[in-house]
């Protein structure tokens, strides 16, 4: 669908009414044999001529009745010879329901696994090689799942020999009960990058003897050849429904072999889709055991079974086995029912080799027995989950260590992590214990599980995964060493755990019914995360604080591009699924969750989200129905804009299903008359965001609910429709959003805000903190924007060397650096370098270098400032702050570890708040020695957060060629680098005056081969391009879009790409609109002030 321009009225009507004309693009997901050719909307053409047409003469042929006959029946054979042609050539096409054929590959698909990838052609690729739809892939309903019964054996080297054939691989017997819910003779499953073995002999169709007689089950020793095992949840004996469950199995020896068999097995790799063909059709109601086996590689691709690595003390290397399955990477481990709708039990067995360990989602019950005829091998059961999305399922095999404690209620809680850092897992663990027993109360429902196992995993590639039972993260956000971490670290660890254990609930058990709403879950886990951790920490965290500054600025910041997305919209691949993990499905939908707090009330919002949970426990629901239960506790008393008491359904419809956030504009009508109007905010209003995020039911509007404060007084909330008149004398100060709880920026007209500049001026203290905070960064996003004078952004902040609080500084300095960028360290931004210096100046004065090193967390928001002002000092090149970098880069770091087997976290005395700006501008400072030291100190370092920190300050380096070497050797395994640490040093190289361009072109240039490395590991490449790619001027954009041509398909997986271009021309743009003004404004305002 083309572009359509928000000012043509006419386009949005016929987005919104289906004018038809436009041609609906499909990929072609099928076999390459097949023909799969996008359909086409009818059209109705309009006459080219639109003029009366005068009547003309009749000019007839007259024909035979019998020839007429004869032509009329040829012409209906014909039709029907054509639609039965038709049909056979396009049926198999788009009937994913019935056989598929044989996979032949498709060459505009790379198919093939890491070390068979084929090389790209130096012109690079075809054009429409995205994948298959969603729809396309989507497996049948014919079947459901009721349990699943899994033994894997684990083939870990370091334990015990391995041949090298199994070496890294594991074998897995499935047993998977399933039940016909409509007929069919044939069972699909999901699968993908499996050595399957296709004969039917493989895939055993079983059946239940007799059902008669119900006994309590025993545990059984079953190895992977042995007999099918029905797990603890059986069904009742009728078949009417598969949702009341028995711990009790039938008094039978076992299933038997069913006179329906398994006659043909295909597997269209594509689709990743599995077909057992059944000799007969099953009758609805029919239950079944389907098994299987396979063998299959451990790779190091951080999805399905992977495997990562870790160091010992002695540089011994280790490694163990995780698992990694969201959001489709389940089936990348066994052919499963690989969707967030088939929630099913699952039943686990692990076989290990002796000496290492097992976990799985649920608690031991069986660990560690040896293996009949084997003094290598193991095995540890694990007791059945709850009902789960297949991308729950977890286990992991290692040498780790673990402490273990309970939560009030009796919870067992483990923190597992490698044996070394075993010391930095108590403060995890007591957070996840309060954590856990807050939720258990915040929800009123008991946690479902005896136990909740947390492992610390060396690589992953999300920050962390929320597996029922085992939640596995990133050693950075799980482990806590106070000699290396910043008080913002170890706040990232609490919110981190707090977030996790959030979804065992919201989202575990309750899954989303598909992943259109990935923002419910994800919303809701970082809304809650707050709640949790401020309970934990006993509010000692400054929760507000970390809110603001993460949550509500990534929203905004996203949110005002032309690149972003509603909360809910219809998802097309699982490309854009990976994609919609982002900062508005996190960030947005925690900032709207808070604003529907602030409107309905903590008590009715809690109560409701009671409900919710209890209603649909152990199942699937979606955004609807929340807002259904949200809708049944709005109080009698609250009303919504049309004097109605609020309908939250149509409020949420608002909000959720369109893009973007409203600025709400104060202006003065008389002395007595203050106009309030909303419109919608962009950051740059000339770009254009995809025709598919417009909503036209709701032209860019919103039911905006508006906190108003008055001098100093809130007052009740008001509603914003249409337009809002507040009637309020001109000798009024009037703030609007002064908590930030509404989602939405504020503008106000020449007069306010010269009203509100007199009053910081006077008094800040008689505006509340988060109202001067809202304010400064409203104004600098507004002046950016080109909706305020920058004049009036740099007049609010006069004030602030009387500002003590740390929220309005943190905006302020990141509004002075978003004007420095957008100069991009050329000659002419030295003005804006000299005038932010000068604001800059009284905050670090106020610091105290001697006494920085903060660990309470009563100093969490002096520690963010201390850290903030230091390093926004020393970008801006202030003499004072190098010269003290320099001082603390050489005594406390070089001369403190210049022994060569030194480790920084053990041997580094540089106070750790300031640790990241004295490594980067030390570096930039020093010799080609101190490079050399730090990349040394770099691939000894063991500690995640000081080895990340090492590595980000090799990025900051002046020298192209040592930053060009050091990417380059990170990026092929040169130099051993952790893969998920890469974007730290691609982001502080990003904000050098060198880095960005080495960057931008080392990106493009080895496109390729990165896309090949790490495609399967899709944050990890999603934050490579994120933070290593970016255009500001004209040719950069041209080579940019030429770079996106050559590569369309691999770009368009990956969602920052997008955004590139986008923020290309808004830099473009903003130099139009600002640059020169800046320089002449800067000049005078400089001149000012060296008079003075």
């Amino acid at each position: 669908m083309s572009e359509i321009d928000l000012g043509d009225r006419r386009g949005l009507i016929a987005l919104a009414y289906g004018t038809p004309g436009d041609p609906i693009n499909s990929t072609n997901a099928s076999n390459s044999t097949l023909d799969n050719s996008a359909k086409r909307p009818l059209t109705k053409e309009t006459p080219k001529n639109t003029e009366p047409k005068q009547p003309k003469k009749s000019k007839r042929i007259a024909c035979a009745p019998a020839t007429c006959c004869f032509l009329l029946i040829c012409a209906i054979l014909g039709c029907l010879l054509s639609a039965l042609v038709a049909y056979g050539l396009t049926k198999q096409a788009f009937d994913n329901h019935g056989s598929v054929l044989p996979f032949v590959p498709d060459p505009r698909y790379n198919l093939t696994r890491p070390e068979n990838a084929a090389d790209y052609e130096d012109d690079g690729e075809e054009e429409n090689i995205i994948g298959p739809t969603l729809d396309e892939m989507r497996l049948p309903k014919a079947i459901m799942p009721i349990w699943y019964n899994l033994t894997v054996k684990v083939y870990l080297p370091g334990f015990v020999p391995l041949t090298k054939e199994n070496n890294l691989t594991y074998d897995a017997s499935v047993t998977i009960k399933i039940k016909a819910i409509e007929e069919t003779d044939k069972i699909v499953l999901n699968a993908k990058g499996l050595d399957l073995d296709l004969s039917p002999g493989n895939f055993r169709v079983m059946e239940d003897r007799q059902r008669a007689k119900r006994v309590p089950r025993e545990t059984t020793n079953s190895t992977l050849t042995e007999g099918f095992n029905a797990t603890e949840i059986e069904q009742k004996d009728t078949l009417s429904t598969t949702t009341e469950r028995s711990n009790q199995i039938p008094e039978v020896n076992g299933p038997v072999e069913s006179k329906t068999k398994a006659t043909k097995i295909s597997f269209n790799e594509t689709l990743e889709l599995l077909t057992i063909k059944l000799g007969e059709k099953l009758p609805v109601g029919k239950e079944l055991y389907l098994k299987f086996a396979l063998t299959a590689k451990i790779r190091p691709l951080m999805s399905g079974l992977y495997y990562s690595t870790y160091k010992l003390q002695n540089g011994t290397e280790r490694i163990i086995a995780m698992t990694q399955m969201q959001p489709a990477s389940a089936r990348k481990f066994v052919p499963c029912f690989d969707e967030p709708q088939f929630k099913t039990p699952w039943k686990v067995k692990i076989i290990h080799p002796k000496g290492s360990n097992a976990i799985s989602n649920g608690i031991e019950e069986e660990e560690a027995v040896g293996v009949p005829d084997s003094s290598d091998w193991v095995y540890s059961t694990f007791r059945e989950t709850p009902p789960l999305a297949s991308y729950l399922l977890a286990l992991s095999v290692n040498d780790f260590d673990y402490i273990e404690g309970k939560s009030e209620s009796g919870v067992r809680l483990r923190i597992w992590s490698r044996p070394s850092a075993i010391n930095q897992t108590q403060y995890a663990l007591e957070i996840a214990t309060k954590a856990l027993g807050y939720y258990e109360k915040y929800y009123d429902i008991p946690f479902p599980m005896q136990k909740q196992d947390m492992i610390a995993v060396p690589a992953f590639d999300a920050g962390a995964m929320e597996n029922m039972g085992l939640i596995a993260y990133r050693e950075s956000v799980l482990l806590y060493d106070p000699r290396t971490y910043r008080l913002t670290n170890k706040q990232r660890v609490a919110t981190t755990i707090c977030h996790e254990l959030a979804h065992q609930w919201f989202g575990d058990l309750v899954t989303i019914s598909s992943w259109n709403d990935i923002w419910l879950n994800e919303g809701f886990a970082t809304f809650l995360e707050y709640k949790a951790l401020e309970y934990a920490t006993g509010g000692a965290l400054d929760i507000a604080t970390a809110f603001d500054l993460r949550e509500r600025a990534r929203a905004f910041m996203k949110d005002s591009k032309s690149s972003s997305h509603p909360l809910f919209y219809n998802l097309t691949t699982y490309d854009e699924v990976h994609g919609a993990f982002d900062y508005i499905s996190y960030s947005k939908g925690a900032a709207f969750l808070k604003m529907l707090e602030g409107v309905l009330g903590e008590q009715a919002f809690q109560k409701a989200l009671q409900n919710y949970l209890k209603r649909h426990l152990n199942g699937n629901a979606n955004s609807t129905d929340l807002f259904l239960e949200l809708n049944d506790a709005v109080p009698k008393d609250l009303l919504g804009w049309d004097g109605k008491r609020l309908d939250v359904v149509d409020f949420a419809a608002k909000w959720t299903q369109q893009m973007g956030y409203p600025v709400v504009e104060i202006t003065r009508l008389d002395n007595a008359t203050v106009e309030i109007t909303q419109r919608r905010f962009k950051e740059n209003s000339l770009t254009h965001e995809s025709s598919r995020y417009r909503n036209a039911r709701f032209w860019y509007k919103w039911d905006v609910p508006l906190w108003i404060m008055i001098d100093g007084e809130m007052q009740p909330l008001q509603w914003l429709h249409e337009a809002y008149r507040l009637n309020v004398t001109e000798d009024k100060l009037v703030i609007v959003n002064p908590e930030s709880t509404g989602y939405y920026r504020v503008n106000y007209d020449q007069r306010g805000w010269e009203a509100i500049q007199r009053q910081l001026e006077a008094d800040h203290t008689k505006i509340p903190t988060s109202a001067r905070h809202r304010l400064i960064d409203d104004a600098f996003t507004l002046a950016g924007a080109n909706q305020l004078p920058y004049e009036t952004a740099f007049n609010i902040t006069s004030y602030l060397s009387n500002e003590e609080e740390t929220l309005p500084w943190i905006v302020a300095i990141q509004g002075f650096r978003d004007v420095l960028m957008n100069f991009d360290y050329q000659p002419d931004s030295e003005g804006i370098q000299k005038f932010a210096l000068q604001r800059h100046e009284p905050l670090f004065n106020k610091i105290d270098l001697s006494a920085v090193d903060y660990t309470e967390d009563k100093d969490f928001a002096k520690s963010i400032l201390t850290s903030t002002a230091f390093e926004s000092y020393c970008a801006l090149n202030a003499p004072a702050c190098i010269e003290k970098a320099k001082e603390f880069f050489q005594k406390n770091l070089l001369e403190s570890c210049a022994a060569d087997n030194a480790t920084a976290s053990e041997c580094s005395t540089v106070p750790v708040h300031i640790r990241d700006s004295v490594y980067c501008y030390g570096l930039q400072n020093g010799s080609p020695e101190a490079f050399e030291k730090m990349k040394n100190l770099t691939m000894a370092e063991t500690e995640s957060v000081e080895r990340v920190r090492l590595l980000g300050a090799l990025g900051c380096t002046n020298s192209p060629y040592l930053l060009r070497k050091i990417i380059h050797d990170a990026l092929n395994g040169s130099i051993k680098v952790v893969d998920t640490d890469l974007p730290s040093i691609m982001t502080t190289a990003s904000l050098q005056p060198v880095g960005r361009l080495v960057l931008t072109n080392m990106m493009m240039d080895n496109w390729r081969e990165l896309y090949e490395k790490f495609k399967d590991s899709q944050f990890l490449i999603r934050d490579l391009v994120l933070y290593g790619t970016r255009a500001v001027n004209e040719r950069e954009k041209r080579e940019l879009e030429y770079f996106l041509q050559k590569y369309p398909g691999s770009t368009k997986r990956i969602s920052p790409w997008r955004d590139l271009v986008e923020k290309a021309k808004t830099a473009m743009e903003w130099s139009r609109n600002h640059r020169k003004h800046l320089v002449e404004y800067f000049a005078k305002q400089n001149a000012a002030k060296t008079e003075l």
